[in-house]
């Protein structure tokens, strides 16, 4: 009996380890001017020219229904102020993401695919099964000259296995939140 629990203990913290995944790549520049406390930060998602299963976005959702459309933009809110609130609780010691349209640097995130997941995985398997994806790139840009600091890339970053598509896409932006902190504080 002690064996089978610790093979099912085993492996609950492996599927839990492995429940986010995904990569950000910095393809180019530094993320040092973020490790600045005092500086500020807005975030923008570019959608345009996203896909879903090889679709258009708005092509995809209208295809499954008008409520799904009317849904998008809330839905885009919710992801975003998941993004912020994570980016600065895992970043506390540097640049902290503000509203409004005044701070030193924006960072960009343009979504090229998106995969919504899947609710029954996220119900029958959890940890991590089922979530959403994203690919794309993320750019810092400095406010006052205009120029790229940093482009990096966004390798099919998932998140946990939440019930709702915009749960699970919450989850995504949470972690790729913390991606990108995690490579702030690693910066040189």
């Amino acid at each position: 009996m002690k064996k089978v629990m610790t093979l099912a203990v085993l492996l609950v913290m492996a599927l839990t380890a492995s429940a986010k995944g995904g990569d950000l790549n910095i393809v180019n520049g530094s993320l040092n001017a973020l490790k600045d406390a005092g500086k500020t930060v807005l975030v923008t998602f570019d959608y345009s020219g996203t896909t879903i299963e090889g679709q258009p976005v708005m092509e995809y959702l209208s295809g499954r229904g008008e409520q799904n459309v009317k849904d998008w933009p809330d839905d885009n809110k919710e992801v975003a102020k998941k993004f912020v609130e994570a980016f600065n609780k895992n970043n506390k010691k540097g640049a902290q993401i503000v509203n409004g349209d005044k701070g030193d640097y924006k960072i960009v995130i343009k979504a090229e695919k998106l995969d919504f997941g899947s609710g029954a995985a996220s119900v029958v398997w959890g940890f991590g099964a089922g979530g959403s994806k994203v690919w794309g790139t993320l750019t810092i840009i400095d406010q006052n000259s205009g120029d790229a600091i940093c482009t990096l890339e966004i390798d099919e970053v998932d998140g946990g296995s939440s019930y709702t598509e915009v749960g699970r896409r919450c989850d995504t932006a949470e972690h790729l939140a913390e991606l990108l902190a995690k490579l702030i504080k690693k910066s040189k």
